[in-house]
């Protein structure tokens, strides 16, 4: 636990400060912001940039050298830079913070020390003896190899998280490999949580509060397993943390195109994060009519400029993960092999890449994996069984999700018909129903994609919950104050009930996952029985049982054999042997 809270110690600071500088930044900057003044108002909003960042860095610097000691000097480097040319104001967030309440310092410590101590031990994800330990230490050890994905397909699922989680494990320092990323973005989600403290004070439920309660209840379902560096625990927590903003932004009534647009820029980056995350990209058409419209008396150039300014931004978070894509396994977006324009000598065979991904399908979907060739399984055929494996929580939000989308489609087919007096009457929504419509579809892509709640539970969840959060505020619109209180009032009663229940049910669950040396040093990742083999001169391991070689065997896959180098070293990459 000590060790996981100096590293979280260092991680806020750092992020805090690169994030801090990207947002000053790209907020005094004409072009961006069309010459419209606009102030960061939520601190919350700079280690989330921050991680944005510092994935970006991480990920570039890993195309050209192992992410070790040198990348984290220049990352220290790059921090005294920002401080020093932002020192002034720098120093009056800081005394910002000071001068918040008691209470507001004794809870963020308190979620500190709880979210340190959790991600100190706890279950390790079985994927991550797959192929997330593999893929870290291959980012620690060589940056990029050309085709690793020969050696395991699994370690072709590039996520930008396996490049954050290198840049802070400290390998380079000769003891273990730290493993705290997941937990980080948790603690980023639960101090975005913590205004559901204020919902009597407000004494008016909000949208953001319904979110806020959702991520609560996640963080609750993550808290034994997130000391795992799982990509899905980085993708849900990090989009429930954008949401949240968005919400927030929403209920003031932010008029503002450019906060949107960053918070469009975060959704960018999830995907490269999760690729099951790319529907959410249509939340760019909110700050894009935003800027139009704000453009108007500043030319179209202006407008032009700003929209361009915005991608380049997008095309630069997203580049490095899509040329480690190509560097990994020769496909741009792998497990898809669409677009398949690249031809390079390390790429994994189409037909290797395609079963991968179908069989990664049929594994969410409960059926038997397709035999080569064969057709996969059609909605009819794997949904019922699929639907009633899953829990009752699960079955009921799905029948939920399915319902607002069929919903939403009558809806817009409506005011296809209806024309303009459809879209004035959508418009007076606000930008709730335009999220809640963008939520859909993501759902929507996800049970058709790969539907295991575990990749989907944000996609699962919100869609109800925002609907949910919709409806109450039309309610209360039409209340009493009086009213109004009792409504807050049952809220905070039933927020203070699931605290007491989930804290209790946490606590007895932790008490057969604790051992004493956690409280020192962080729990290392699982160890398997591996055996040696050779290849052109080069060890690998494969696993004795099973298809995990963990962090320790090293580079190892699921299979003896199968490939080739390309060169005299695994530096010069891997080509599947055909």
């Amino acid at each position: 636990m000590l060790q996981v809270l100096v590293l979280f110690f260092y991680m806020g600071i750092t992020t805090w400060i690169i994030g801090y500088g990207a947002l000053s930044f790209l907020s005094g900057c004409r072009r961006l912001t069309l010459d419209i003044p606009y102030g960061i108002r939520y601190r919350i909003s700079y280690p989330i940039a921050g991680t944005v960042c510092v994935t970006v860095y991480a990920q570039i610097f890993s195309l050209f050298a192992p992410v070790g000691a040198a990348a984290f000097l220049l990352l220290n480097a790059l921090c005294v830079l920002i401080a020093f040319l932002y020192r002034r104001k720098l120093a009056e967030e800081l005394r910002g913070i000071r001068q918040a309440s008691r209470a507001d310092r004794i809870l963020w410590i308190l979620l500190f020390l709880l979210f340190a101590y959790g991600t100190s031990h706890g279950i390790m994800h079985y994927d991550t003896g797959l192929y997330h330990a593999q893929s870290i230490r291959f980012i620690e050890e060589y940056g990029v190899v050309p085709g690793i994905a020969n050696l395991h397909s699994r370690l072709g699922y590039n996520s930008a998280s396996f490049a954050f989680s290198a840049l802070y494990s400290f390998a380079f320092t000769g003891s273990q490999s730290l493993h705290a990323g997941a937990g980080f973005f948790a603690l980023l989600l639960a101090y975005s949580c913590l205004d559901l403290r204020c919902i009597l004070r407000r004494r008016k439920p909000d949208l953001s509060s319904f979110a806020r309660f959702a991520g609560l209840y996640y963080l609750f379902n993550i808290y034994k397993e997130m000391v795992s560096p799982a990509p899905d625990y980085f993708l849900n927590c990090f989009l429930f943390c954008l949401l949240i903003l968005w919400l927030d932004l929403d209920g003031e009534q932010e008029k503002h195109f450019f906060p949107y647009a960053l918070l469009t820029i975060g959704f960018g980056y999830s995907v490269t994060l999760k690729l099951s995350a790319a529907p959410l990209l249509l939340l760019v058409l909110l700050p894009v009519r935003r800027i139009i419209r704000a453009g108007k008396n500043r030319g179209s150039a202006g407008i032009i400029r700003a929209i361009i300014g915005f991608i380049g931004i997008g095309f630069l978070i997203a580049g490095p993960y899509m040329a480690r894509n190509v560097m990994i396994s020769g496909w741009p977006l792998y497990p898809s092999t669409t677009p398949g324009f690249f031809a390079v000598p390390w790429q994994l065979p189409r037909d290797l890449a395609d079963g991968d991904a179908a069989g990664v399908r049929a594994y969410a979907q409960e059926v038997p994996a397709p035999a080569p060739g064969a057709r996969a399984a059609s909605l009819a055929e794997w949904f019922p069984h699929w639907f009633l494996t899953q829990s009752m929580i699960s079955r009921i939000l799905i029948i939920a999700d399915l319902l607002i989308a069929a919903g939403l489609a009558v809806t817009l087919i409506r005011i296809l018909i209806t024309g303009l007096g459809g879209r004035k009457r959508a418009d007076a929504g606000g930008t709730g129903v335009f999220l809640l419509t963008v939520l859909s579809a993501s759902f929507l892509f996800w049970l058709l994609a790969s539907p295991l709640i575990r990749y989907g539970f944000f996609f699962v969840w919100t869609p109800p919950v925002l609907l949910c959060g919709l409806a109450v505020r039309r309610f209360v619109s039409r209340c009493s104050e009086k009213q109004i209180r009792v409504l807050t009032g049952l809220l905070a009663l039933l927020l203070f009930v699931f605290l007491v229940y989930k804290g209790f049910r946490l606590i007895m669950t932790d008490r057969t996952l604790m051992q004493v040396p956690r409280l020192v040093t962080q729990q290392p990742y699982e160890t398997y029985s591996v055996e040696p083999y050779e290849v052109d001169g080069v060890t690998f391991y494969a696993p004795v049982d099973g298809d995990r070689t963990g962090y320790d065997g090293f580079p190892g896959g699921d299979h003896k054999g199968g490939f080739r180098l390309l060169g005299d070293s695994l530096r010069e990459g891997i080509a599947a042997d055909r």
